[in-house]
């Protein structure tokens, strides 16, 4: 053999594997077919995980952000279809269990100093922020509203408005997870609380819910720029809210609009271009909070001042 092998005999060496597909695989070890251990920033122990692996490790880093508000940690684990019951929540890094001292809502996230207590690792303020506005919306409803059937529906509309807005920034959706439960369970509870003697109109709420959201279905029909997360969101808007008082819904749909062009701007003056993705949820959102707080009164300015009503 003119390489200096014998008949039948391989070299021997780390030489690479290759696939049916044509990939070259690195070799393997003898007793586990593992891949060799990577030697680089991460240490000499760092190995090739498998995607699974990486995916638990993103679910527990995910559990982490769940905090007493249910709320505030459904933003991160309903676009990743994760319950936000179970498991208890857990620092990704140390793997410890976040203590019932350490879940009092902004509070702990203050004494904590923004980190976890056993590993220190960093967490987000967010989340500490979307507790503090959930429950500023919550007890503004009580404070405006004197019926608490309409109060409570208020409440729980707006308590979903931070959650819907970040999820909609970050993952450029509005989760239907949360769309189609709350769309059947405000037509019936609002129906119980007009049975109840609550000052809800049930004709206006279905006008509310055809006229807010049919508006955008149309205009998710001709532009790719509008979503239908956009139009449940603003059925379920008009449906709450026109339940008060058509008066409602065109303020809150008002509002979004101005919030939606004033988003426009600013994403032009950055630099994103014409052509960048807008989420239009956020405004939505906004548009919901301006109208259920602002409604009555802006809309009998507008009259007064535009239309000599």
């Amino acid at each position: 053999c003119g390489h200096g092998l014998q008949p039948g005999r391989r070299r021997r060496g780390p030489a690479l594997h290759d696939r049916q597909d044509g990939v070259q695989e690195p070799p393997r070890e003898p007793a586990t077919g593992r891949g060799r251990p990577l030697r680089g920033k991460h240490g000499p122990e760092e190995r090739l995980r498998h995607p699974l692996q990486l995916a638990d490790r993103a679910r527990a880093r995910v559990r982490n952000d769940v905090r007493t508000n249910p709320l505030a940690g459904a933003q991160p684990l309903v676009p990743a279809g994760e319950s936000v019951v179970r498991p208890r929540s857990r620092c990704p890094t140390c793997g410890v269990e976040i203590a019932n001292r350490d879940n009092v809502p902004i509070l702990g996230w203050i004494l904590l100093r923004g980190r976890c207590r056993n590993c220190g690792t960093r967490i987000s303020p967010r989340y500490p922020l979307l507790e503090l506005s959930t429950a500023v919306l919550f007890s503004g409803a009580f404070l405006v509203y004197e019926s608490v059937w309409v109060a409570v529906a208020i409440a729980a509309l707006l308590m979903l408005m931070p959650a819907i807005a970040v999820i909609d920034i970050e993952h450029r959706i509005i989760p239907n997870r949360v769309m189609y439960p709350s769309l059947v369970a405000f037509p019936v509870y609002l129906a119980v609380a007009r049975l109840a003697g609550a000052p809800v109109d049930l004709l206006r709420m279905v006008a509310g819910f055809a006229l807010f959201g049919g508006a955008l279905f149309v205009v998710a029909l001709v532009s790719r720029g509008m979503g239908m997360g956009d139009v449940k969101l603003a059925s379920l808007i008009g449906l709450v809210l026109g339940s008060l008082g058509l008066r409602y819904v065109g303020v809150a749909a008002g509002a979004s609009i101005l919030f939606g062009g004033a988003g426009a701007i600013v994403a032009l003056l950055v630099g994103r271009g014409r052509k960048a993705a807008i989420p239009f949820g956020p405004s939505l959102a906004a548009g919901a909070v301006v109208g259920a707080f602002w409604g009555a009164r802006l809309a009998d300015w507008y009259l007064r001042t535009f239309v000599r009503v």
